[in-house]
C-alpha cells in the first residue's frame, strides 16, 4: 500500500513537472522588473515584420552575461521573425571568427544588409540596437560646428557638485572649452530613432545643409560669420527647419536676422525666484507651459543659465510672414539679472513657423539643457527628442521610445524642497512634541 502511495505522488510529480514545462511564464519580483520584457519591448518585438538574426557570444561563467543571453531567448519567443545564435566563443571560437566577434559580450543584430554590434548586455541596449537594424533612415540633422558649440559626438560631461572650475549659473562661462559639453546622449538616441548625425562648417561650403531635415545650432560661443548668417537665411527661405540654441553672454551674430522675424533677445541671465532647481535660482526649472502639441506631456524640464526672447513689433512684415508660439516661459517672478527689476513672465523658449513656406524654427535660451551633464534631468531628454520629431516632421516609426538607465535621483524644485523641509523638519516633530506633552499632561491627572 505504501508503495502504491509512493508510486501516485511520483506520478503527480512527473505530471506536474510536464505541465509546468510547457507552461511559459516568469515571475520576476525584482523592483524595476529586470528579468522580464517591458510592455513597449514586447510591442516593438510584436512590429517586427521582417527576419532579424542575433548571434551573441558570451562567457557562462559570467552572471551579467547569462542573464543578458536569457533576455535574448525571451525576444525570440515574442515573434518568429528572430533567429537567436548564442554560443561560448572560447569553446565554439569558429562561431566567433564567423560572425567577427572579438570578444565576450558582444552580439551581431543583422536584418538585410543591416549589421549592428552591441556591447552592452541589457534590454535596452537590444531594443535600441534593434531599431537601429529593422529601421529604414529617417534623414540627416546637421549640427553647426566651428564656432565652438557642443560636440553631438562628444560623450564628455561632468556633475556639476564636483568643485570645478566653472558653473551654469550667474556669471559662469564655459572654461573647458575642449570638452564642449558633449551631445553623445543626444547622438545616441538620433541615431536609435533611424536618423543620420553629421556636423557641418558654413563657412566653407553652404551647399553642405541641403540635404538636412534640421539644422541645430547648439550653444556657439563664437559669432558666425556675415556668409554664415546669409546662408542660414537662405536654408530658412527654402522651406529649412532649424533650432537655435543661445548661452547667455555669447553674441551669435544672428541677432539681426532673427530681428526680422520679430525676435530678438540680449545676452543677459535670467532667474526665477519662484522655480528653480535646488539652490539655484539661475537653473530655471519648468513645470508648466503654454499649450503646444511638443509640450503637450512633458513634464519637469531644467535651464541651467539661460536668456529670454521677447516677441517685436514688424513695421515691415517679413516675406515669410512668421507666427511666433511660445513654448517654455519662466514663472511671474523671473528676471534678468542685470536689471533685477524687471519681473514677470519670460519667455525661454519659442516656436517660428512661415506662414508662406515649410520652414519651421525654434529658439532656446539655453542649450546645456541637452547636453550629458542634464539631459537625463527630468524631462530634459524626451523634450529635445520632441523638439527633433517636430522640426523633421518624422514621428517615431515604431511607435517607441529609445530607452535608457538614469540615475535615481529625484530632482526637486525649490518650492517641493521648501513644502518638504516644512512637513518633515517643523510640522511633524512639532506636531509629535504637542501629542507627547498632551498625553503627558493627561497622564498626570
Amino acid at each position: 500500500m505504501e508503495i502504491f502511495k509512493s508510486l501516485v505522488i511520483i506520478f503527480f510529480i512527473i505530471l506536474l513537472n510536464i505541465f509546468i514545462s510547457d507552461f511559459d511564464y516568469r515571475f520576476d519580483f525584482t523592483d524595476q522588473k529586470i528579468f522580464s520584457l517591458s510592455s513597449k519591448t514586447k510591442e516593438f518585438l510584436h512590429s517586427i515584420d521582417q527576419p532579424v538574426s542575433i548571434s551573441f557570444a558570451y562567457d557562462m561563467r559570467n552572471r551579467a552575461f547569462k542573464d543578458a543571453a536569457e533576455t535574448l531567448r525571451l525576444f525570440s519567443r515574442e515573434t518568429e521573425h528572430i533567429s537567436l545564435e548564442i554560443f561560448d566563443p572560447v569553446i565554439e571560437p569558429s562561431l566567433a571568427e564567423k560572425h567577427g566577434i572579438r570578444f565576450a559580450g558582444t552580439a551581431i543584430i543583422e536584418s538585410g544588409e543591416r549589421k549592428v554590434e552591441v556591447n552592452l548586455v541589457d534590454e535596452i541596449s537590444f531594443v535600441n540596437s534593434l531599431i537601429k537594424a529593422v529601421s529604414s533612415e529617417i534623414g540627416l540633422v546637421c549640427f553647426t560646428t566651428g564656432h565652438l558649440e557642443s560636440d553631438p559626438f562628444s560623450l564628455q560631461s561632468h556633475d556639476h557638485f564636483e568643485g570645478g572650475s566653472h558653473n551654469h549659473s550667474f556669471g559662469g562661462k564655459p572654461i573647458t572649452v575642449h570638452e564642449k559639453h558633449g551631445m553623445g546622449g543626444v547622438f545616441n538616441k538620433l541615431v536609435t530613432l533611424g536618423y543620420k548625425v553629421k556636423t557641418v562648417f558654413l563657412g566653407k561650403d553652404s551647399k553642405q545643409v541641403d540635404d538636412c531635415l534640421v539644422i541645430v545650432i547648439a550653444s556657439p560661443q563664437r559669432a558666425f560669420l556675415k556668409s554664415e548668417v546669409v546662408a542660414i537665411r537662405d536654408y530658412i527661405n527654402r522651406g529649412g527647419n532649424l533650432l537655435l540654441m543661445v548661452e547667455p553672454n555669447v553674441k551669435t551674430g544672428l541677432e539681426l536676422l532673427f530681428q526680422d522675424f520679430g525676435v530678438s533677445w540680449n545676452s543677459d541671465f535670467i532667474f526665477d525666484n519662484h522655480s528653480h532647481l535646488r539652490a539655484d535660482k539661475f537653473s530655471v526649472a519648468v513645470t508648466q507651459y503654454p499649450k503646444h502639441r511638443i509640450t503637450r506631456d512633458i513634464a519637469l524640464t531644467v535651464y541651467p543659465g539661460v536668456v529670454a526672447f521677447e516677441v517685436i513689433h514688424l513695421e515691415k512684415p517679413n516675406q515669410l510672414r512668421p507666427s511666433i508660439t511660445p513654448l517654455v516661459e519662466t514663472s511671474e517672478r523671473a528676471a534678468s539679472a542685470s536689471e533685477r527689476t524687471d519681473f514677470g513672465k519670460k519667455i525661454i523658449g519659442l516656436n517660428i513657423k512661415s506662414k508662406i513656406n515649410d520652414s519651421n524654427i525654434i529658439l532656446f535660451g539655453d542649450g546645456d539643457f541637452a547636453t550629458n551633464s542634464f539631459y537625463n534631468i527630468g524631462d530634459n531628454g524626451r523634450f529635445f527628442l520632441k523638439i527633433i520629431e517636430d522640426l523633421t516632421k518624422v514621428e517615431n516609426p515604431l511607435g517607441i521610445e529609445p530607452k535608457g538607465y538614469k540615475e535615481e535621483i529625484l530632482d526637486l524644485t525649490n518650492n517641493q524642497v521648501t513644502i518638504l523641509f516644512m512637513l518633515t523638519t517643523l510640522a511633524l516633530p512639532t506636531f509629535f512634541l504637542l501629542l507627547g506633552l498632551y498625553v503627558f499632561l493627561k497622564s498626570r491627572v
